[in-house]
């Protein structure tokens, strides 16, 4: 008896050329990109996440993702209460498969393994599976971001004086411009 085996053989092929890709997608991502499993374990830690956080992939993967967080609060956040409120929240998550803070960016300062102070946004998300919600997220150094907000807000009298001066013409509805009447 003789099978055709060739569709299985494009199926697997298939499968290991999606796998790469997304592979690829998730290194050459500057955002950092963290997966963990139902238990909270993380399963990846991206080369962004290493740049952004100072933590190496080798020391991160397989740790609960609750404690490499608290590791990068700033210490003198650092609190017993802090950890175990991390942990619930996670537990929570990973038991329900939502939470409030799903899909809702977290603005955070953390200390990076080379001691340097930086501001991330979060962002995480549930990856439902047949077993449960592993959790995924990105993450963004927003640094020099909030650095530049802050030098703008510094000078609110200098805004106020050009709105004197230039009074606004025009303001965006639905993404179109429109002609303000007096």
């Amino acid at each position: 008896m003789i099978q055709d085996i060739s569709e299985r053989k494009q199926a697997e092929i298939a499968l290991r050329d999606s796998e790469e890709k997304f592979r690829s997608v998730i290194e050459q991502s500057e955002d950092g990109v963290s997966i963990t499993d139902l238990d909270g374990r993380i399963l990846i830690w991206n080369s962004g996440l290493e740049k952004i956080c100072g933590r190496k992939a080798e020391e991160c993967v397989g740790s609960n993702i609750w404690d490499i967080q608290f590791g990068l609060v700033p210490p003198q956040k650092q609190t017993r209460q802090l950890h175990e409120h991390m942990r619930t929240l996670f537990a929570s998550a990973y038991n329900n498969g939502k939470t409030s803070w799903f899909n809702i960016p977290f603005i955070h300062e953390i200390i990076a393994g080379d001691g340097t102070g930086k501001i991330i946004e979060t962002v995480a998300f549930p990856i439902k599976t047949e077993s449960g919600a592993m959790i995924g997220s990105f993450t963004r150094d927003i640094t020099s971001r909030k650095q530049a907000e802050a030098e703008l807000g510094l000078k609110p009298r200098c805004w106020k004086r050009l709105r004197q001066y230039f009074p606004p013409r025009f303001r965006r509805r639905g993404g179109r411009e429109v002609h303000l009447r007096k």
